[in-house]
């Protein structure tokens, strides 16, 4: 099971059962504290989980972080957890979820908060039939939302039954019919895991798309992504454009805030995550339609839908179903986005906010050192619309004014030092509350070093 490891912080009230749920005044007339709530925050290496660490303890909340991350050495955790491998050689299941199950009961965490596919699943394994997790929240989109567009083949079958146009896909029975089936697509063409993470040759991993060019190719991305129980891959067309995203709180049918960006560089090269961003105006073709087809699916929660803005106009790539990569840049843009996302998993009512700020950029510096060293790799073979010279010329210049970066916040060294020096050198701040319907607007937002694909 998982055990919970809680910090000596005398600005800060202990996580211990006695302080969650403190005994009733004697003195007449005194008032009762009120109780903080805890929140569990998972995938801490990540630079959404990091910034989420962040807001949360502004806005007074107790935060569990796990072990040995990133997030863990923010000023503003509370404690730590040690849960199972969720994925790798030592992946451990039906551990994990148990360990969930047992730390939201035993601490009494009243929201739980994923940042990849794999974890987001394992939550929704381990919620009840009230959709809670012992009475803890998913910080995420509703179970039918990511029941269906955690699995790529029905998240495009959804996507073009509820409007929003999508890429040309062949989903078949059997692999050879997959490697026929991009021959008809035309090359190149991209073969796609129906899932984020698969369990391939007997470990559970994230596997990306792969970029084919050839029937020997196709052939084998199909056989690198079927997983051991045989789940197919499926082909689609190659879409090329803009690489558009984005991101919405959704509660009651209504938009409660948004942020949407275009992704301006990726690593790896042919695709994968973002290294430079930037919001982009709500006019932006493809933008409404997000929005709308959210709403029109019933969305419930925080999601992230990703499309290309190709010639022909917006297509389809994914939706995300909870705190994504790029949340930084989000909340920068829009402050106070995931304090909204919060606020309504918990079932408080939130006005809506004011339009997020567009042409805010932000950069991984390095994502960016990656791009280069792989550009200048003979070895690496490019998508066609790539070239090595374009990809040098732009990381140059990697700085200039308003530009956000991944993993700097000099307002919270412990998220970005190495953990051997983050207890020795950073000093912890208290945890003090503010307005719950805003987190504050900063010139740096948190992050690790390497943000989480997503």
């Amino acid at each position: 099971m998982g055990s919970v490891r809680l910090r000596h912080r005398p600005s800060a009230p202990h996580l211990a059962r006695d302080r969650l749920n403190p005994a009733p005044s004697v003195d007449r007339g005194v008032a009762t504290p009120p109780v903080k709530r805890t929140a569990l925050v998972l995938d801490g290496g990540g630079a959404q989980s990091v910034v989420l660490v962040r807001v949360l303890g502004q806005l007074g909340w107790n935060v569990l972080c796990e072990s040995e991350t990133r997030s863990s050495r923010s000023r503003w955790t509370t404690g730590t957890v040690n849960l199972p491998s969720p994925d790798g050689p030592d992946a451990d299941p039906d551990g994990y979820v148990a360990a969930l199950r047992e730390i939201c009961s035993r601490v009494e965490v009243s929201l739980v908060a994923p940042a990849r596919d794999l974890t987001l699943s394992y939550c929704w394994q381990a919620a009840g039939a009230d959709d809670t997790i012992a009475g803890a929240r998913i910080l995420s989109a509703d179970r039918r939302t990511a029941g269906v567009f955690t699995d790529k083949a029905a998240g495009i079958e959804a996507a073009g039954t509820y409007g929003f146009p999508v890429p040309a896909t062949i989903t078949e029975r059997h692999a050879d019919e997959i490697v026929r089936a991009t021959e008809r697509l035309g090359y190149p063409c991209v073969v796609k895991p129906r899932r984020s993470f698969l369990r391939k040759g007997g470990f559970i991993r994230q596997i990306r798309h792969i970029y084919v060019r050839s029937p020997a190719e196709a052939r084998a991305a199909v056989d690198a992504l079927t997983s051991d129980d045989g789940l197919l891959p499926v082909a689609q067309e190659y879409v090329t454009g803009r690489a558009c995203s984005v991101t919405a709180v959704v509660h009651s049918g209504a938009v409660i805030a948004s942020s949407a960006r275009a992704t301006l560089s990726f690593f790896p090269l042919e695709g994968g995550t973002s290294v430079w961003k930037r919001t982009i105006p709500v006019e932006t073709p493809g933008v409404e339609d997000a929005l709308a087809f959210m709403r029109r699916w019933g969305l419930e929660g925080v999601a992230e839908l990703e499309y290309v803005l190709s010639p022909l106009g917006p297509r389809f790539m994914e939706l995300g179903p909870r705190i994504h990569g790029w949340i930084p840049l989000a909340e920068a843009s829009s402050p106070g986005l995931l304090a909204a996302a919060i606020r309504t998993v918990i079932g408080e009512d939130v006005e809506p906010l004011p339009p997020y700020r567009a042409n805010l950029e932000m950069r991984w510096i390095g994502g960016e050192l990656l791009r280069t060293r792989s550009a200048l790799d003979p070895r690496t073979r490019l998508p066609g619309n790539v070239s090595r010279l374009g990809v040098l010329r732009s990381a140059w210049p990697p700085w200039r004014p308003g530009m956000l970066y991944d993993g700097v916040d000099l307002g919270d060294l412990g998220a970005l030092l190495p953990r051997a020096l983050a207890y020795r050198l950073v000093r912890r701040g208290s945890v003090t509350r503010m307005a719950e319907n805003e987190a504050p607007r900063t010139k740096r937002q948190n992050g690790p070093k390497v943000p989480s694909a997503g």
